[in-house]
């Protein structure tokens, strides 16, 4: 098949894969990072815990030695010591606490229409349902990952990413105005399932887009549109200062999708995976059109492969017997079929089953790891918008340096390094806010540079992760593949909400813990092979000779 592999860069070469067609549907496809940033990140703002404490009461009674009086209305009673605390009133005689009730209500440091936690007065005991929002949401990603992911494979990118890409824009647009919290956390499952399945058809679309050369650039420009996206949620929560329209501003900006069914084709190595070819033909000759090109080198390309690819099927059917003409279309028709697969061949399969309980586990701690280090940042600095911010400016770099390093290190190599890197400085940073570090100069400002130290590589580290399993799995199941792996990581930004739920009550725990996981996931790729170089695999068979070569050999096919 690696004939076949290279004749799609053919294709892609022929066609100007950096012409005017390219460059408008890719640019249309990595928008989707920004509308995944929208609704993954909005919660850190729409859902944000500000300063509260229990409103003040017109009277309190209390009862001491069987007579009640009310401490608040007369005055004969000033000795007592009544204290708003945030979620509990005391009542104190000189040191003594006489009584402690709950609050009858809450005062906030801000308006209550900036988050819906105030709105709905989600503190206290109700705390972890603000947290439970974003959960739901998680879910929903969970959902689509395990049961909607091989839509794409079983009946194409296109009209998978643009009908989910639609619905989700309207479940977004009617979180925005909620008559209560259920209405919202039903939404934001469903926003949740739509946007997941779309997301990932559009990522798989854009990888089958690129040479093979390339294939880390959408990743990288990816990365940049996503923090870009974060300074964008940032900023509109800051100038707007009210959640439901926060919400509904994020939600109108990802209006475009409307256009997707004019602006956007089918992948031609799904098409051809299919036995598509007039269908990839038509593309052909359409991107030809678009850069305004001569189609003929590009067609003799694919038509070259597609006779490859029948005389490997006629093989195929002699190596069978001697058929009947009926008996030949009909076992045709079965090779077709058996280019389907189904769920049992991700447990019969031993390669693929590795692979992707493998790439589950780079998903997730490469997910949590980043997703947590965004909704701790805040508590970098005092102030909730600049910690936010500095965390996500650090990612600029990251992002620049591993499209720099990623081609000539190699996916594995960049997986390796950068979590090592993240997992040591997070642990270290982690130990200056322990108790026994208290009287240590400087420890908040090394504690500070090494947190972004850590959300710097951390960085590096999910990207290379993206896109490292994305080009282990073949065509035929990359979208279910990746869509299996990305449950992982949905669980991952399940749980990342509940890191800054932990840093206000045990500051050191998240970064042992993310620190930690950092260190151990690499020790899961050892077995795997370097993917920089290679065409990407189509059938199972081209991954399971990917996999079973010897990493020598797979060193020296990796050199450019």
């Amino acid at each position: 098949m690696e004939q076949d592999d290279s004749r799609f860069d053919e294709v892609f070469r022929s066609l100007q894969w950096k012409g005017w067609y390219q460059v408008t549907r890719c640019s249309v496809l990595l928008l989707f990072s920004v509308i995944l940033a929208f609704n993954q990140l909005s919660v850190i703002f729409i859902g944000n815990v500000p300063g509260y404490h229990c409103r003040e009461l017109q009277s309190l009674n209390v009862t001491v030695n069987n007579v009640t009086l009310d401490v608040l209305s007369n005055a004969s009673h000033r000795s007592y010591n009544v204290t708003y605390n945030q979620c509990s009133i005391d009542v104190r005689n000189a040191t003594d606490v006489i009584l402690s009730t709950d609050c009858k209500g809450y005062d906030y440091d801000e308006d209550v229409s900036k988050s819906f936690v105030s709105e709905w007065d989600l503190v206290c005991e109700k705390e972890v349902m603000s947290d439970n929002v974003q959960l739901f949401y998680m879910l929903g990603e969970i959902f689509a990952s395990l049961f909607l992911c091989q839509l794409s494979d079983n009946y194409g990118r296109k009209p998978t990413l643009v009908w989910f890409s639609a619905l989700a824009l309207v479940t977004s647009i009617l979180c925005a105005f909620p008559p209560n919290l259920i209405f919202l956390i039903v939404f934001k499952f469903l926003t949740g399932v739509f946007l997941s399945n779309a997301c990932q058809s559009a990522y798989t679309l854009l990888t089958e887009m690129m040479p093979t050369d390339y294939r880390a650039l959408p990743e990288t420009i990816k990365a940049f549109f996503y923090m870009t996206a974060m300074l964008i949620t940032c900023l509109i929560a800051f100038l707007i200062q009210d959640w439901h329209w926060v919400q509904m501003t994020l939600a109108l900006l990802s209006a475009y999708v409307v256009i997707l069914h004019w602006f956007s084709d089918e992948s031609i190595i799904w098409l051809c995976a299919t036995k598509k070819y007039t269908q990839a033909e038509e593309i052909i000759r359409k991107i030809a059109r678009v850069n305004e090109i001569d189609p003929h080198e590009a067609l003799e390309a694919l038509k070259k492969m597609i006779v490859s690819r029948e005389s490997q099927d006629k093989d195929t059917i002699v190596l069978n017997g001697t058929l009947s003409a009926d008996e030949e279309s009909s076992e045709r028709e079965r090779l077709i079929a058996d280019d389907t697969i189904h769920w049992m061949d991700f447990v019969k399969n031993k390669n693929l089953l590795n692979l992707v309980l493998i790439s589950s586990v780079l998903r997730f701690v490469a997910t949590v790891g980043n997703q947590g280090l965004v909704f701790t940042s805040s508590s970098l600095t005092d102030n909730f918008y600049l910690g936010y911010s500095l965390g996500t400016l650090v990612e600029y770099p990251a992002t620049l340096l591993f499209y720099l390093v990623v081609n000539r290190l190699g996916r594995k190599k960049c997986v390796y390094i950068f979590h090592y890197i993240a997992g040591t400085v997070l642990i270290i940073s982690s130990l200056l806010l322990m108790p026994f570090a208290e009287n240590l100069a400087g420890k908040f400002w090394l504690s500070f540079v090494l947190s972004l130290c850590g959300r710097w590589s951390i960085s590096i580290c999910y990207p290379a992760v993206v896109l490292y399993t994305l080009e282990l799995f073949p065509t035929c199941v990359r979208n279910t593949g990746t869509g299996i792996s990305d449950t992982a990581s949905s669980v991952g930004t399940l749980i990342s909400p509940y890191f800054r739920t932990l840093v206000r009550h045990v500051p050191w725990a998240p970064n042992v813990i993310l620190g930690a996981m950092c260190v151990l996931a690499p020790l899961t790729i050892r077995g795997l092979p370097e993917t920089k170089g290679r065409e990407l695999p189509h059938t199972l068979e081209d991954m399971n000779k990917m996999m079973s070569k010897p990493q020598q050999e797979i060193k020296e096919n990796s050199t450019n």
